[in-house]
């Protein structure tokens, strides 16, 4: 599929949506059954910049979403969800998501299974302090801005940061145990990979200004225990502490156990209509010293070596890639409401080990409760080879030699030696439509 090919439909779903909120709310709000729909149209488009022309050759070699040779991409998504109240205590909620994705974030979707699934498919009921949850719904926690180590079923997409997180199957039981404290239960799966159980039991509640929560759960699939803290508190500045900890079950448990840890700080001044300053250090124990070392030309060598194909090589090094690699990040945001209908912010992540980075400035236009307009960039920063500027390995001449001389697809590998893998910088412009 291509972008072109979504514009007209695009524009055309746009003006039916505009349409259907009063008429949905009408028809289902009689009988003992009410109801109302809601949900969101967005088209988000991406131009990409600083990508080595050499790389279009290495499309069919690497893992869906990865896609060097394209410089514009697309990214389309309609997502209603329909609740339905059944009498005063219990409630059926369904949300349904088509999506597309063109150009650099093509997933070559060729079935009807990639475009549209049910995102969430749960039913909530209410018994005196009781309040319990069965289906796929989310299950998501966390004080800090963007690693959230007490989340456990939201691992952030690399590739769409700003995707809906996929839905768990569970069973969950909230218990109001007084008015500032509560207990959570569950048991969830992803849908994938399937039938992958966490059991937890999450106890929060407010102390004055601060908010405390301990979370204590087993992964079965894992066979590791987790336990984690968050902790918010609203001082002079707003403070945040939030930890994990994963625990194997194992012999080796100990070599084996893993931390990941947020601690941050925030204040809002009254400037225009309000600025907001926040800043925040990231710890993973198990991410890597040196993501962009994946790509250097001995561990490369190695991996062709261990697979046998070029092919295979660079894409083992893509398998796991997730949004954060690396060890010890720091983190800056500064928003600030200009008005009531604008809003404008800058984002910093710096990986402080290799001294690569991200700036992500944008501002967004709201002229009405239904639209929101989006226009920023994305801008990579710091040497080359490190995890936000992946460069593939420079060869000598023998070794790009033996590359050309294994496979079409080495040869294409060796004529993308040097280049640079990830943009030195985006442009988007996002469009939605709330209803």
């Amino acid at each position: 599929m291509r972008p072109l090919s979504r514009r007209a439909p695009s524009t055309l779903v746009v003006a039916v949506l505009a349409a259907m909120p009063e008429v949905a709310r009408a028809q289902a709000a009689a009988g003992p059954v009410t109801g109302e729909l809601s949900g969101y149209f967005e088209s988000r488009t991406h131009a990409f910049f600083g990508l080595d022309p050499d790389l279009a050759g290495l499309d069919p070699l690497l893992p869906d979403g990865y896609h060097p040779g394209e410089r514009l991409g697309a990214i389309e998504r309609l997502r209603p969800t329909l609740k339905l109240h059944v009498g005063e205590t219990a409630t059926l909620v369904g949300t349904v998501e088509g999506h597309t994705e063109h150009g650099f974030f093509d997933r070559r979707q060729t079935t009807i299974g990639d475009v549209v699934g049910v995102e969430r498919l749960y039913v909530t009921a209410t018994l005196d302090d009781w309040d319990h949850t069965a289906g796929k719904q989310n299950l998501a926690w966390g004080s800090g801005l963007l690693l959230n180590p007490t989340d456990l079923f939201n691992d952030k997409n690399p590739a769409d940061v700003q995707a809906e997180r996929p839905g768990v199957w569970a069973l969950r039981s909230l218990w109001a145990v007084g008015d500032a404290t509560n207990l959570t239960v569950a048991v969830a799966t992803p849908e994938s990979p399937c039938c992958a159980p966490v059991a937890l039991a999450r106890f929060d509640t407010t102390l004055d200004i601060t908010d405390l929560a301990v979370l204590a759960a087993w992964d079965a699939a894992n066979e590791a225990a987790v336990v984690g803290v968050d902790v918010r508190s609203e001082q002079v500045v707003g403070l945040w502490f939030e930890a994990a900890s994963t625990l194997p079950a194992d012999a080796d448990a100990s070599e084996r156990a893993t931390t990941s840890l947020e601690t941050g700080v925030d204040y809002s001044f009254d400037v225009l209509q309000t600025l907001f300053l926040s800043a925040e250090y990231m710890f993973q124990q198990s991410g890597q010293w040196r993501p962009g070392d994946a790509l250097d030309a001995d561990r490369l060598r190695a991996a062709v070596q261990a697979s046998g194909t070029p092919a295979a090589a660079l894409r083992s090094t893509f398998e796991d890639r997730a949004m954060f690699m690396g060890r010890h990040y720091g983190v800056g945001l500064v928003r600030l409401e200009i008005a009531s209908d604008w809003r404008a912010s800058v984002l910093n992540v710096t990986n402080l080990v290799d001294h690569t980075g991200l700036v992500v400035p944008q501002v967004s236009f709201l002229p009405a409760d239904a639209f929101t307009f989006t226009l920023g960039a994305q801008l990579a920063y710091g040497p080359s080879g490190g995890e936000y500027t992946l460069t593939l390995p420079t060869l000598s001449a023998s070794e790009a030699a033996l590359l050309r001389a294994s496979s079409p697809q080495g040869a294409a590998m060796a004529d993308a030696a040097g280049a640079r893998l990830s943009p030195t910088a985006s442009f988007f412009l996002w469009g939605r439509y709330a209803y």
